[in-house]
């Protein structure tokens, strides 16, 4: 009875190994394919991460405080801080409307400007600089300029 029982366990081994082996060929392949993905889904990560630094570093040089206008000796100049504009406008005593008349720019940039959020334009900085010099005298007259004509235009 001995050798019966001996080819019944190995008749069940052969037979179990068979359905193993057919299952086991199905989860090979499921995990074959899924191996290939994780390496397709790496590879985009890392061109994904090179795309972002090169990105971040195109806005941190386009964000750089530009030094747009020249001095007499050539050198370049940078352009008043948000300090400089609102100390001169409360050191002269007029609104941020007024100051954009003064430079020809509208509330919205002289605004921005103030809160530091954008800087000028380098047609804006030579204009910002030679206003900035001026007294509270000479700012009140040039205001009476520019809001003169502007009265003597609606009127006619």
């Amino acid at each position: 009875m001995t050798s019966f029982a001996n080819s019944l366990k190995s008749e069940i081994a052969r037979v179990a190994r068979k359905e193993i082996k057919s299952d086991l060929q199905a989860l090979r392949k499921t995990v074959g394919g899924q191996r290939s993905d994780i390496a397709a889904l790496k590879k985009q990560v890392k061109q994904l991460t090179a795309l972002l630094k090169y990105s971040q570093k195109q806005t941190k040089l386009s964000t750089k405080p530009e030094t747009v206008a020249t001095k007499p000796g050539g050198r370049k100049r940078q352009p008043p801080g948000p300090a400089t504009l609102t100390a001169f406008r409360a050191k002269v005593g007029i609104t941020q409307a007024e100051l954009a008349k003064l430079l020809n720019a509208s509330v919205v940039s002289v605004n921005k400007w103030e809160a530091g959020k954008t800087r000028p334009r380098a047609a804006q900085v030579d204009k910002i600089v030679q206003v900035v010099k001026l007294g509270k005298r000479a700012v009140a007259a040039q205001l009476k300029d520019i809001v003169q004509p502007i009265k003597e235009a609606h009127l006619d």
